[in-house]
């Protein structure tokens, strides 16, 4: 009944995103990660600047066990919202810690101007 609900949202608004977020929780919480998973990948492509639409497909990458593609797109998030704390976090919850210093060094510039 749900999935037939959202699915239709999705066919009567398919450039907005909720519809494909209200599928994408449906099908994490049936267990349905690589579902789950393309529907943000939808969802991220329609709003690219939303960073919790981002950080929800980075956790369902890293729930998948796909730690390189959740790094990925906190990676691009860090450069496209370098203001946004919970992406910096999860990059430094990843990296060794000699290899900190060189991810502030690279992010340094882009934050120092709106300080």
């Amino acid at each position: 009944e749900a999935e037939k609900a959202w699915t239709r949202v999705t066919e009567l608004q398919p450039y907005a995103a909720q519809g494909y977020v209200g599928l994408a929780h449906l099908y994490a919480s049936r267990g349905d990660g690589a579902a789950a998973i393309r529907m943000m990948q939808r969802v991220v492509g329609l709003a690219p600047d939303n960073a919790g639409y981002q950080q929800a497909l980075a956790r369902l990458y890293e729930q998948s066990g796909n730690r390189a593609l959740a790094r990925q797109v906190y990676q691009r998030l860090a450069v496209r919202q370098p203001t946004e704390a919970y992406t910096f976090y999860k990059l430094g919850e990843w990296t060794r810690p000699h290899d900190r210093a060189q991810i502030w060094e690279a992010f340094l510039p882009h934050l120092s101007y709106r300080f």
